[in-house]
């Protein structure tokens, strides 16, 4: 007997939360979820175990060579479904969850309600005659009982389940596995060998939020380099996204600036984009949206903001416009905008 997908099903039910939502979600980075829910009924996934097994393979090999993208995890679960993996499926369909909520494409209560939604389809379906109904959904609830308590931080719990459903799972970089790292590194239990384990697996989760974010919440005690710099990337995937604020905090504490100061905070590319935006739109006050950063103490990121800024003052309009601002401002600020337009010492 077969039977629709039902982490598909979860998907359709997102597609409709976050349309009755009413999200602005225009950023080029943050996923479709019509797009994502349209590629289960337009592809036929391999029709036997042996050519699934291939796909899967196929699957992880792409993540490795270029990142996570949109309907990877999607696939997946369908085929995992397929083979009546349902704890895989079911990591698998969080895996492209949790990817979109970092572009915040999607709320957190949209994915706990879906993830409840399915456990309750599990209950109610439909099973075929010989088949263990009982030990399904077991695996169904423990498998997303694992992620809900992921989702809501409980890592004791989220570890226990997660290891417990992954038992057979031999990938080291797996979805599975970097869940129990992100367990293991927020408990504490890691240390300095779980933190190198989990920068080399960086390839698969490049285009992840979450990854990065988690990285840099670690990593911050300890490697403050290693913090900042995945607390960036964290930021240019999603600088509108749940985890960008936190990474600017965590920023501000690897320079020593007060918590106050981290929404003045902005990446190096953040700079660079808007700097070439007002150069490219000849718009001077375009800058000011990096007034705040370079009204902060010595850093790295306001010097190179100044500087950035400096190379516009060549042109009259730039050196016009941060004049017009100096005189209008008084403090750091004002001597930020100085040095910027005359080339005065800081």
């Amino acid at each position: 007997m077969r039977h629709f997908l039902l982490f598909s099903f979860l998907f359709l039910l997102l597609t409709l939360a976050s349309c009755s939502e009413g999200k602005d979600n225009s950023s080029a980075a943050a996923p479709r979820y019509a797009q994502s829910a349209r590629s289960v009924q337009n592809a036929q996934y391999a029709r036997d175990a042996n050519a699934r097994e291939e796909s899967l393979v196929d699957l992880a090999e792409k993540e490795r060579a270029g990142g996570f993208v949109q309907g990877l995890g999607l696939a997946e679960s369908a085929m995992r479904e397929q083979d009546g993996d349902y704890a895989g499926a079911a990591l698998a369909a969080y895996k492209e969850l949790a990817w979109a909520y970092g572009y915040g494409a999607v709320s957190k209560e949209a994915i706990e309600h879906g993830l409840n939604s399915v456990k309750e389809l599990f209950q109610i379906r439909q099973y075929d005659e010989g088949v263990n109904k009982e030990e399904i959904i077991e695996s169904v609830n423990s498998a997303v009982n694992g992620i809900l308590a992921f989702i809501n931080g409980d890592w004791v719990t989220a570890e226990h389940l997660i290891a417990r459903t992954s038992a057979d799972d031999y990938e080291t970089d797996s979805f599975a596995q970097w869940m129990l790292m992100v367990c293991r590194l927020e408990t504490g239990n890691g240390g300095k060998a779980m933190q190198s384990a989990y920068s080399g697996i960086r390839s698969r989760y490049v285009n992840f939020p979450e990854y990065w974010y988690r990285g840099a919440l670690s990593a911050a005690p300890s490697f403050g380099a290693v913090a900042a710099d995945f607390a960036e990337r964290c930021i240019n995937l999603a600088p509108d996204g749940p985890y960008a604020s936190e990474c600017r905090k965590i920023i501000a504490g690897v320079l020593g600036l007060p918590m106050e100061e981290a929404p003045s905070i902005k990446t190096m590319a953040e700079i660079e984009r808007a700097v070439a935006q007002a150069a490219h739109e000849s718009k001077p006050e375009a800058l000011s949206i990096l007034f705040p950063l370079i009204s902060l103490p010595d850093n790295t990121y306001t010097l190179y903001a100044a500087g950035a800024m400096r190379t516009l003052a060549k042109t009259e309009a730039f050196a016009s416009y941060f004049l017009e601002q100096q005189e209008r401002s008084s403090g750091r600020l004002a001597e930020r905008l100085a040095y910027i337009a005359r080339g005065n010492a800081l």
